[in-house]
């Protein structure tokens, strides 16, 4: 197979996966994400700061400044087996938008300035009624109607 063709396949199935870690998104900032998480030894902007604050020093004299909305959008749902059947139940957290800005000033050759990045984590939602928030350890058995047959 030659070089190009391995990139298409790869370039695939990388693309496939739809996954990321909600504690530890792929990137910061639309330049790093855009460039599947590369942060180091290139200007990207005020998201050095949570990228790499070495970076700062490529910026270019003047003022800088930045602004951006990431998305993390899970799709979470938790399945337990008991000897009664399978108990199902997913999360009602859909969207987690995190606001990013940073400003920046160059002086020769000290970079000074600000920023403020949404750091991931999802959180998932799951309604009172849920065995998911049963205090009984599923002992409860008007949870019945979260069986799975």
């Amino acid at each position: 197979m030659n070089s190009v063709k391995k990139i298409i396949v790869t370039s695939f199935l990388i693309g496939s996966a739809f996954a990321t870690n909600g504690m530890n998104l792929e990137g910061f900032g639309p330049i790093a994400c855009g460039m599947g998480g590369a942060s180091f030894a290139y200007n990207n902007g005020t998201a050095a700061v949570m990228n790499n604050p070495a970076t700062l020093s490529l910026i270019p004299g003047g003022n800088q400044f930045d602004f951006s909305v990431g998305l993390l959008g899970p799709d979470v749902g938790a399945t337990v087996m008991t000897p009664f059947g399978n108990m199902f139940n997913k999360s009602s957290g859909r969207a987690y938008y995190m606001p990013g800005f940073g400003y920046t000033r160059r002086y020769g050759k000290i970079t000074t300035g600000i920023s403020v990045f949404g750091q991931g984590g999802m959180g998932t939602e799951f309604g009172k009624n849920s065995w998911m928030a049963d205090p009984s350890g599923g002992n409860n058995t008007s949870l019945t109607s979260g069986l799975i047959n």
